[in-house]
């Protein structure tokens, strides 16, 4: 045990390479995992990410609708950055999800990394002491608590803040011991850098005032002449209020259990800050949506109960300030921590282990200090329960990060895992249904959406997935109804207006969808599928010009959206031209390689332009790209035919309606070759 201890402290950096590779090694499966939940909202969905001339808008608040409600501008240009370097937004409209996120997930865990380090050079600046450096930033490493703060991409990019939060306190307790200015203004920069990547992070200046009563065994009458040194960091909470509150940055909208009063919400969330204790240490089961009720009688026993908890414990941090100084630092870090989740100010959310983050630095310094203190015993018994506890919360964290790295795999074993936890919540019953109607199984899907109705009827997203489902099976005067209660629960979701608008199409009720459409562009001026949608409506009505605007709105948002090309070429080659259209035919193939009647109209074009071999060159491009689309082998045939080459014609035809022996076009070509023939 010596020689691990004189490893731990004369070997620091190898030290913590071993927790790095360790720490890399648990979350190594993600790197396999898609998209899932709120992901494609950001990185696909939402134009903002399409261009780097957002970076305006994105400092100024801008969010997709859904997610609005709070100001993280640093967090948003992060994002953009990200969605500009790795993409994935032409796989998410073509196929309707990402099956590998390598880039992204690599990203989470080197965010989660960078945090890892931050937390042994804090700890190790605090503690002045390598070995309980060590073991807490293993445990910090491994703990299970991270998955959906790491795993779940959208909300480590949340953690960047975290992360700046902690080299942010190291920095902060590196300037009060090494007595260097430089080390001080770092601290303040990645304060600040903190503060507008993640509101959490707002309690930085309250955090350091704790760590400094610590660092002087709580005499506060000590703490005057550090005054100064916070100054700057509550500058930075001052401007990002005044900001935030400058800005015109809408509210988040909670349905009627949400939206309790002050009280009541704070005396619920109590129930919350019990299960995070219980979790950073012993973190099973886990689940997306813990069981959390809103109770009106705060009366309640659990109420009252976990009041009682929380009071004791901070009587406990009180008591224990000059006798155990440590004990009362993590308490006040649970404290701090969590501040921004207390619902004082409401969030919408009572719980999520998301949040538990900076929370779960305190209580791993607290695992890997007790442990040490185990392992300097002179007790042969205490030392080796030390080791028993090191190689325990070791394998058990690091197997159940792994095992639950899988959970977040894709929206498939995520929600299912969440079911088999929470089958009587409306929100998963939801989100299952969802995925069942994406997969065309809506036998499946309407179950559980009448299901999550039933439960939950102020879930506006839930009777937008209903009317979806009804519109595929044909039942539009449903479908209408459902539309229009989504609407009246939530009027700012431009993706309602649009699928609304796309059951008025089906009907052949082209002005009111085209009334919808314009509706979604009010509410979301950068939906560019409502622009692209009601250029469609334009090409039916003949309105070639207004179609071309349509498309090129759609266009100007989204460069890269392969249908908004094809729109284009066809409202170009209306509008005679021809050589333009044919440009954007070229990109929407680039784009959208599937999409088969780009390679059918340039051959009609070509042929027109008595330009036969181009006209077949593409359509067998278009062929290798759709290889089992009757439709092109078809009109291969018929260019074959007109270029007098029967033998070959017959040969596509077969080809096609082995691919379709049902297939009209196909037969009736057929049935001319034969005759031609004869």
């Amino acid at each position: 045990m010596e020689k691990i201890l004189h490893f731990l402290e004369t070997k620091k950096w190898l030290a913590l390479s071993i927790v790095l590779v360790l720490t890399f090694l648990s979350y190594s499966n993600i790197l396999a995992n898609g998209f899932v939940w709120d992901d494609p909202d950001f990185y696909g969905n939402w134009p903002a990410l399409y261009s780097l001339d957002s970076v305006g808008s994105l400092l100024g608040g801008e969010l997709p609708a859904q997610h609005q409600g709070v100001y993280r501008p640093l967090r948003s240009i992060f994002q953009l950055f990200i969605f500009q370097l790795f993409g994935g937004q032409n796989q998410l409209i073509e196929t309707g999800h990402v099956e590998n996120a390598f880039g992204y997930h690599l990203i989470s865990l080197l965010i989660h990394l960078a945090a890892v380090v931050a937390v042994y050079l804090l700890i190790e600046q605090l503690t002045k002491n390598r070995h309980v450096a060590f073991l807490s930033s293993l445990f910090f490493g491994l703990h299970p608590i991270h998955t959906e703060a790491i795993s779940f991409f959208t909300t480590s990019v949340d953690i960047i803040g975290a992360v700046f939060f902690l080299y942010a306190v190291y920095f902060y307790l590196k300037s009060n011991s090494a007595r260097i200015q430089n080390f001080y203004l770092t601290s303040i920069i990645f304060g600040w850098l903190a503060f507008f990547s993640y509101e959490f992070t707002l309690v930085l200046p309250l955090m350091l005032i704790l760590l400094d009563l610590y660092k002087n065994n709580f005499e506060y009458r000590v703490m005057a002449k550090k005054i100064k040194n916070y100054i700057p960091y509550f500058v930075g909470v001052v401007v990002w209020i005044i900001i935030r509150a400058s800005l015109p940055i809408a509210s988040r909208a909670f349905d009627a259990e949400q939206q309790s009063g002050l009280i009541t919400r704070v005396f619920n969330t109590s129930k919350a800050f019990i299960k995070y204790i219980y979790l950073l240490f012993i973190p099973y089961p886990q689940t997306v949506y813990h069981e959390i009720k809103i109770n009106q009688n705060l009366a309640d026993p659990k109420i009252i109960i976990s009041i009682i908890l929380l009071l004791a414990l901070f009587g406990l941090a009180i008591y224990l300030a000059k006798r155990k100084p440590l004990i009362s630092l993590v308490i006040g870090w649970f404290f701090l921590s969590l501040a921004a989740v207390t619902n004082v100010f409401p969030t919408g959310i009572i719980m999520a282990e998301k949040y538990t983050y900076l929370a779960s630095v305190g209580t791993c310094l607290l695992m890997g200090w007790l442990v040490y203190n185990l392992l300097k015993s002179t007790k042969k018994y205490l030392v080796v329960g030390g080791v028993l506890l090191i190689i325990t919360i070791t394998f058990s964290y690091a197997g159940l990060t792994f095992a639950r790295n899988f959970d977040w795999k894709s929206d498939k074993t995520l929600w299912q895992k969440t079911l088999a936890s929470r089958p009587d919540y409306g929100r998963v019953h939801n989100n299952i249904g969802y995925l069942y109607a994406k997969e065309k199984n809506y036998n499946e899907a309407l179950p559980h959406l009448e299901k999550a109705k039933a439960l939950e009827p102020n879930l506006a997203i839930v009777y937008e997935n209903l009317a979806t489902v009804y519109d595929e099976l044909g039942e539009y005067k449903l479908a209408i109804e459902h539309y229009q209660q989504a609407i009246k629960l939530q009027p700012n979701i431009a993706e309602t207006y649009n699928n609304f608008g796309v059951t008025y199409q089906k009907l052949g009720q082209l002005e009111q969808a085209l009334e919808q459409y314009e509706k979604a562009v009010t509410v979301e001026p950068r939906y560019y599928l409502a622009y692209s949608n009601a250029g469609v409506i334009n090409l039916l009505q003949s309105d070639f010009e207004a179609a071309k605007d349509n498309f090129e709105a759609a266009l100007k948002i989204n460069p890269n959206f392969g249908r908004g090309h094809h729109g284009l070429a066809v409202s170009l080659v209306n509008l005679q031209s021809i050589d333009e259209a044919i440009k954007h035919y070229y990109q929407s193939i680039a784009l959208s390689p599937t999409l088969i009647d780009n390679y059918s109209h340039l051959a009609s074009i070509y042929s027109r332009q008595n330009e036969p071999q181009q006209a077949i060159s593409i359509l067998r491009q278009g062929i290798e790209a759709v290889p089992d689309d009757p439709e092109l082998r078809t009109n291969l045939a018929v260019m074959f035919a007109n270029q007098g080459d029967l033998a070959a014609a017959v040969e596509e035809i077969k080809k096609a309606l082995e691919l379709d022996p049902k297939f009209e076009p196909a037969l009736e070509v057929l049935g001319q070759l034969q005759k031609a023939t004869k």
